[in-house]
């Protein structure tokens, strides 16, 4: 695994780790735990608009223009 893996692999874990820690105990949460998660959500929001968009503009292009 090289660094770049193992950096993804990090922050995985510990978006699941913040994750599992909000889930039990909320209140535990620090304001740089909560901002982190915050703008995890937020991201994951614009990836989502952004595969949609693509997928629509596919399918806009393959309906008109039969690619």
């Amino acid at each position: 695994m090289d660094n770049e893996h193992a950096a993804d692999f990090i922050s995985i874990f510990d978006e699941l780790m913040l994750r599992a820690k909000f889930e039990d105990a909320p209140y535990e949460l620090s304001s740089a735990e909560i901002v982190k998660l915050k703008n995890n959500d937020q991201l994951k929001h614009k990836i989502n608009i952004a595969i949609r968009n693509v997928l629509i503009k596919r399918y806009i292009t393959a309906k008109f223009y039969g690619n």
